[in-house]
């Protein structure tokens, strides 16, 4: 999977299709596997750019980052 780099982040990414670009991004605790059902239909009309969220799979941020449970609420 390529990478882009910038201010000390690296971003992994996927690209599918051609055509207008449509970029894909999850949130955190997701990565690209989370559009795998639909990648392949939208890549029939658009050139698909899938990139890493922050979930740590292909994604680098500097720092510690705690996911909190909303439990208990």
């Amino acid at each position: 999977m390529p990478k882009l780099q910038s201010n000390n982040i690296t971003i992994a990414y996927e690209i599918n299709g051609a055509g207008h670009p449509l970029v894909l991004i999850t949130g955190v605790g997701y990565g690209k596997w989370f559009w795998r059902k639909v990648v392949p239909g939208l890549a029939q009309h658009f050139q698909v750019v899938l990139a890493q969220g922050s979930s740590g799979l292909g994604t680098a941020f500097p720092g510690h980052y705690v996911r909190q449970s909303r439990r208990g609420r």
